[in-house]
Protein backbone atom coordinates (compact mmCIF):
# COMPACT_ATOMS: atom_id res chain seq x y z
CA UNK A 1 0.00 0.00 0.00
CA UNK A 2 1.30 3.45 -0.86
CA UNK A 3 2.11 5.52 2.20
CA UNK A 4 2.79 8.93 0.68
CA UNK A 5 -0.07 11.27 -0.17
CA UNK A 6 -3.80 10.59 0.05
CA UNK A 7 -5.00 7.01 0.02
CA UNK A 8 -6.65 6.16 -3.30
CA UNK A 9 -8.46 2.98 -4.17
CA UNK A 10 -6.83 0.96 -6.94
CA UNK A 11 -8.62 1.20 -10.27
CA UNK A 12 -8.48 -0.74 -13.49
CA UNK A 13 -6.81 1.32 -16.22
CA UNK A 14 -6.10 -1.20 -18.96
CA UNK A 15 -7.36 -4.62 -20.02
CA UNK A 16 -5.73 -6.38 -22.99
CA UNK A 17 -7.74 -9.18 -24.58
CA UNK A 18 -6.04 -11.49 -27.09
CA UNK A 19 -8.27 -12.47 -30.03
CA UNK A 20 -7.89 -15.26 -32.59
CA UNK A 21 -10.02 -13.30 -35.11
CA UNK A 22 -9.51 -9.67 -34.08
CA UNK A 23 -11.97 -8.25 -36.64
CA UNK A 24 -14.77 -10.56 -35.49
CA UNK A 25 -14.03 -9.69 -31.86
CA UNK A 26 -14.02 -5.96 -32.67
CA UNK A 27 -17.48 -6.28 -34.28
CA UNK A 28 -18.72 -8.30 -31.26
CA UNK A 29 -17.68 -5.58 -28.77
CA UNK A 30 -18.88 -2.78 -31.04
CA UNK A 31 -22.31 -4.44 -31.03
CA UNK A 32 -22.27 -3.88 -27.24
CA UNK A 33 -21.64 -0.16 -27.75
CA UNK A 34 -17.83 0.12 -27.55
CA UNK A 35 -16.06 2.34 -30.09
CA UNK A 36 -12.59 1.29 -31.17
CA UNK A 37 -9.69 3.12 -32.76
CA UNK A 38 -6.94 1.30 -34.63
CA UNK A 39 -3.50 1.70 -33.02
CA UNK A 40 0.07 0.55 -33.59
CA UNK A 41 2.97 1.25 -31.24
CA UNK A 42 6.46 0.97 -32.70
CA UNK A 43 7.11 -2.50 -34.10
CA UNK A 44 4.08 -3.97 -32.29
CA UNK A 45 1.00 -5.34 -34.04
CA UNK A 46 -1.97 -3.31 -35.20
CA UNK A 47 -4.66 -3.56 -32.51
CA UNK A 48 -7.83 -1.82 -31.36
CA UNK A 49 -8.45 0.35 -28.29
CA UNK A 50 -11.72 1.56 -26.74
CA UNK A 51 -12.25 3.84 -23.76
CA UNK A 52 -14.44 2.51 -20.95
CA UNK A 53 -14.70 5.48 -18.64
CA UNK A 54 -11.20 5.87 -17.19
CA UNK A 55 -10.09 2.43 -18.42
CA UNK A 56 -9.05 1.22 -21.87
CA UNK A 57 -9.94 -2.13 -23.43
CA UNK A 58 -7.46 -3.24 -26.08
CA UNK A 59 -7.96 -6.08 -28.54
CA UNK A 60 -4.70 -7.67 -29.72
CA UNK A 61 -4.22 -10.48 -32.22
CA UNK A 62 -3.37 -13.90 -30.78
CA UNK A 63 -1.52 -16.55 -32.74
CA UNK A 64 -2.93 -19.35 -30.60
CA UNK A 65 -5.97 -19.99 -28.42
CA UNK A 66 -5.34 -18.67 -24.91
CA UNK A 67 -6.89 -19.34 -21.52
CA UNK A 68 -10.18 -17.39 -21.47
CA UNK A 69 -10.62 -14.36 -19.22
CA UNK A 70 -13.66 -13.20 -17.29
CA UNK A 71 -14.40 -9.49 -17.01
CA UNK A 72 -17.39 -7.20 -17.04
CA UNK A 73 -18.65 -3.73 -17.83
CA UNK A 74 -21.88 -1.74 -17.81
CA UNK A 75 -23.97 -0.71 -20.80
CA UNK A 76 -27.45 0.64 -21.44
CA UNK A 77 -29.75 -2.35 -21.72
CA UNK A 78 -30.65 -3.04 -25.30
CA UNK A 79 -32.01 -6.30 -26.63
CA UNK A 80 -30.76 -5.23 -30.06
CA UNK A 81 -27.13 -4.87 -28.93
CA UNK A 82 -27.17 -8.31 -27.29
CA UNK A 83 -28.73 -9.82 -30.42
CA UNK A 84 -26.02 -8.17 -32.56
CA UNK A 85 -23.30 -9.50 -30.25
CA UNK A 86 -24.68 -13.02 -30.79
CA UNK A 87 -24.47 -12.53 -34.57
CA UNK A 88 -20.75 -11.78 -34.18
CA UNK A 89 -19.99 -14.98 -32.30
CA UNK A 90 -21.33 -14.33 -28.81
CA UNK A 91 -23.25 -16.83 -26.74
CA UNK A 92 -25.50 -16.16 -23.73
CA UNK A 93 -24.44 -18.27 -20.73
CA UNK A 94 -26.70 -16.86 -18.00
CA UNK A 95 -29.26 -14.06 -17.64
CA UNK A 96 -30.53 -12.21 -14.58
CA UNK A 97 -32.60 -9.06 -14.21
CA UNK A 98 -29.73 -6.55 -14.28
CA UNK A 99 -26.91 -8.56 -15.83
CA UNK A 100 -26.16 -11.07 -18.55
CA UNK A 101 -23.14 -13.34 -18.78
CA UNK A 102 -22.06 -13.88 -22.37
CA UNK A 103 -19.13 -15.55 -24.05
CA UNK A 104 -17.22 -13.67 -26.76
CA UNK A 105 -15.90 -15.30 -29.97
CA UNK A 106 -12.68 -16.35 -28.19
CA UNK A 107 -14.40 -17.94 -25.18
CA UNK A 108 -13.82 -14.98 -22.83
CA UNK A 109 -16.70 -14.60 -20.38
CA UNK A 110 -18.09 -11.06 -20.34
CA UNK A 111 -20.47 -10.01 -17.59
CA UNK A 112 -22.69 -7.20 -18.83
CA UNK A 113 -24.35 -5.11 -16.15
CA UNK A 114 -27.10 -2.76 -17.20
CA UNK A 115 -27.09 0.89 -16.10
CA UNK A 116 -29.74 1.87 -13.57
CA UNK A 117 -32.88 3.11 -15.29
CA UNK A 118 -32.24 1.23 -18.54
CA UNK A 119 -34.89 -1.19 -19.69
Amino acid sequence: MCSSGPTLEPSLDLLVVRCVDIERSRRFYEALGLRFASEKHGAGPVHYAASLGRAVLELYPANQRLTPLRFGFSICRSEACLADALVFGGRVLDEASRRTLIEDPDGHKVEIRFHQGST
